[in-house]
């Protein structure tokens, strides 16, 4: 365990860190480490563990020990990731947000970019830096970047959009989607975040609906490292009430809620918006039925030159 004196420097604005965890014993520690290792003292790290049986809430007692601006709680019960995710939003205070996953870690000058970033956009909801994806073994994947023409804050309003919820494997890649481990402005995020889900790709619709309305902005600094996993959440969580809730599956199943969330936000209110989400909708539909009639044809073909 590093430390770190636990000074605020109230000039600064305060940013909230939101640390939802479940059995992380092994690598929450170098999570804690980067956070309180950040060169921006104005934090307030809010744990919340959930049920954990491995020794991690009791590690987290001991980061908390050492250093005041860290805050643990623990559930009564499992409540599942997606609500422990909402929790460490709604207990937050700060003018600034994220959440910190605890297998996750960050640069020192992470939130100090970041913080700089959105008060230089003032029209920005949210920042993200580069960010390293990491094996679950440690050693590094790749850079995920949105540098040149992927720029999200100088792209337009409607393909910045359809990069954020299209599951088609020539766009999903992009990792738009990344940008729910940013920096967010929380009165933006605090109450909107409650209709949406924070796991399985269901963060989308949410991230959409923003784009509709306010920039993405991209810090072109490695500053992040994140943990990606080679099993599925559902084959790590069997029990979790978003791992065995019943679901639309399919490409069509998935535009269906994730445009049934989109239609329902607050957010949506323009007939600019509204021309965006139709015409996204027809879009995509085209795509689902383009793709299956290739796949349809292609079985076809393979089915007359077996017989």
């Amino acid at each position: 365990m590093s430390s770190v004196p636990s000074s605020r420097n109230e000039a600064q604005p305060l940013v909230s860190v939101g640390v939802p965890v479940y059995n992380a014993v092994k690598t929450i520690g170098r999570t804690l480490d980067s956070l309180i290792n950040q060169d921006y003292d104005n934090l307030e790290i809010i744990v919340s563990d959930n049920c954990s049986d491995d020794g991690t809430y009791e590690l987290c007692q001991e980061y908390a020990r050492e250093d005041d601006r860290i805050v643990v709680s623990r559930n009564n019960e499992n409540i599942g990731a997606g609500d422990n995710f909402l929790l460490v939003c709604r207990k937050s205070s700060g003018k600034y947000f994220f959440w910190a996953a605890g297998d996750d870690r960050y640069q020192p000058e992470f939130v100090g970019a970041l913080v700089q970033d959105l008060e230089n956009r003032p029209d920005a909801v949210v920042s993200l830096p580069q960010v390293t994806l990491e094996k679950s073994t440690g050693i590094p994947d790749c850079v995920v970047d949105f540098d040149g023409d992927k720029d999200p804050y100088t792209m337009p309003e409607r393909e910045l959009v359809r990069n954020l919820i299209s599951f088609q494997t020539d766009m999903k890649y992009l990792r738009y989607n990344m940008f729910i481990h940013g920096l967010w402005r929380h009165e933006r995020i605090k109450d909107l975040h409650l209709w949406y889900s924070f796991t399985r790709n269901m963060e989308r619709p949410l991230l959409a609906n923003m784009a509709m309305k306010y920039k993405f902005s991209y810090v072109a600094n490695n500053l992040m490292t994140k943990r990606i996993h080679e099993r599925s959440f559902k084959s790590r969580n069997p029990d979790d009430p978003i791992s065995t809730a019943k679901r639309r599956t399919g490409l069509w199943g998935r535009y269906f809620f994730i445009f049934s969330l989109m239609f329902k936000d607050p957010l949506i209110r323009s007939s600019k918006q509204y021309a965006i989400l139709a015409s996204l909708i027809f879009e995509m539909l085209l795509k689902v039925s383009v793709h299956r009639l290739r796949f349809r044809a292609g079985s076809i073909r393979r089915f007359g030159r077996a017989s």
